[in-house]
């Protein structure tokens, strides 16, 4: 009932003989090689993934043409500033202190 039929591989079999394992193939009966190739494919993608990312980046920073143009002195003013009310501005802080110590003292009192 079922049409499909798999070639299976075998000694005698065409298929077979050309066949020949992957290099991508892992020994799964030497440990030690098994995760050294396994830490040779993270270290090699690890690689390539920088080298895409910088590749990337380069092209990028090719594609901007903007360059602002910037003042190289800064101009700068007097080295005192007068603000308006300033000197009010201390008084009316002052004298708050002032009141506050006095209340301190009283509620002590």
């Amino acid at each position: 009932e079922c049409k499909f039929k798999p070639t299976l591989l075998t000694k005698g079999n065409k298929i077979s003989s050309k066949w020949k394992p992957s290099k991508d193939r892992l020994d799964l009966a030497n440990p030690k090689a098994l995760m050294q190739a396994i830490e040779t494919k993270r270290r090699r993608k690890e690689y390539l993934v920088e080298k895409y990312k910088s590749q990337r980046d380069l092209k990028l920073s090719k594609e901007c043409t903007f360059a602002p143009k910037t003042n190289k002195s800064i101009k700068t003013g007097p080295d005192v500033v007068v603000v308006r009310g300033m000197a009010k501005f201390m008084q009316n802080r002052q004298l708050a202190k002032q009141l506050e110590a006095e209340k301190r003292k009283r509620e002590d009192q």
